[in-house]
């Protein structure tokens, strides 16, 4: 009987070789450098992000858990420590966001997939669910039709952030199966509470 081969446990090294959006973009010296795996906050992070997201549901971590992950790699730096000890999970939202668009590393592009909130998976006894909610840990997947929904939400809040900062036009290059069309009512609705928010700043 043949054995069945083990997957592969996704690493931080696993996004190591992630070729530059733009190779001329000058290269600046990151402020903060991770001491085991020698990488930027921003690239550390997005890394995080895109292996919870490709992760076995039995290996997700919830935002908690990335910002501790991001205070052991970065436990040199007393700020950084203490910035994410106080206010990981907001902090990891606020780096998802940019994720999502493309905009938190040079070496990241718009995601193919792009990043979710979790609960905390555990081998055997199961976690790993979506957290259908911007506010809340409390509101937790189960299938079906409300995790299509949010889903699909997401992905319409995502395609509106991208049109926004593309004048209404997303490059070719920068285009991703879960987009939607631009004319999707739910992306109009999307791109209207975008613009109020953008109003409200001013």
């Amino acid at each position: 009987m043949a054995k069945k081969r083990r997957k592969k446990k996704l690493t931080i090294d696993s996004f190591s070789k992630m070729e530059r959006v733009d190779p001329k973009a000058p290269a600046r010296r990151p402020r903060y450098i991770g001491k085991d795996y020698g990488k930027a906050l921003t690239e550390f992070v997005a890394s995080l992000l895109k292996m919870n997201e490709d992760s076995v549901k039995s290996r997700k971590l919830n935002d908690e858990s990335l910002a501790r992950a991001v205070i052991r790699e970065y436990s040199e730096y007393p700020d950084l420590k203490e910035r994410y000890t106080k206010e990981g999970k907001r902090w990891i939202k606020l780096l998802r966001n940019r994720y999502n668009v493309g905009d938190l590393n040079v070496k990241f592009s718009v995601p193919d997939r792009i990043s979710f909130r979790y609960t905390n998976g555990v081998i055997g006894k199961g976690g790993g669910e979506m957290i259908l909610s911007n506010s809340t840990d409390s509101m937790v997947s189960k299938g079906g039709e409300a995790e299509e929904s949010w889903i699909n939400e997401q992905h319409a809040y995502y395609t509106a952030s991208l049109l926004k900062k593309h004048s209404g036009s997303i490059p070719s290059h920068l285009q991703r199966d879960w987009m939607l069309p631009a004319d999707d009512p739910l992306v109009l609705e999307k791109m209207e509470i975008i613009n109020r928010r953008s109003l409200a700043k001013k």
